[in-house]
Order: structure tokens, then sequence, then C-alpha cells
């Protein structure tokens, strides 16, 4: 199984806040879950997982309080740009994009 932050990336494109929020929760979980039985997962890289996890997290610490998280910063934030720009007008206020300034 593999863990791609890009594909994280393009998951939640052309998604609405709200959608993303519960979605990426449940996301979350899974992969916490998932950290806690690695051992019985072969084809799983920690490495992978817990970067992925990382970025996941973080976004979702971002939307829900608009503040740059500390694990991935701006840099990685920079990542999630177009669909921070596509959630603009979709639930996510316009100052959220201030940070990117």
């Amino acid at each position: 199984m593999q863990f791609d932050k890009n594909q994280l990336f393009e998951k939640y494109n052309n998604k609405d806040l709200f959608a993303i929020i519960s979605e990426l929760s449940a996301e979350v979980t899974y992969l916490d879950n998932l950290y806690c039985n690695i051992k019985r997962h072969k084809d799983i890289s920690e490495d992978q997982l817990l970067e992925y996890r990382k970025y996941a997290v973080d976004f979702l610490f971002f939307l829900n309080t608009e503040k740059t998280p500390s694990g991935i910063g701006i840099e990685g934030l920079r990542n999630f740009l177009p669909v921070i720009t596509n959630l603009v007008g979709k639930g996510l206020e316009k100052s959220a994009l201030a940070i990117f300034k």
C-alpha cells in the first residue's frame, strides 16, 4: 500500500469545506489505526504513512483554525493552495488566503 501526499492534494480538490473536514477526519482516524497495526502490514512503508498523515493532520488543522500548522509549515501548506483557493466561497473565508502573502 502506497501513501503519496500528492494524491492527498488531488483527492480533496473540488469538494466543499464540510465534506473535506468530514472525510479528512475519517482518513486521519484510519491512518492512526493503520499505524497502530503497522507490524501486521508488511507492504506499508512506515515513513510514507507518517509523512502522509502529517500532511493530512496539518491540513485539517488549517481548515479548522486558519492558522499555519507547525508540522508542514507554510511551505507544505502551499501544496494545498489550489484546494484552499477552491474552498473560498464554499465555506472558507477569503481571509484564509492572507497567510500566503
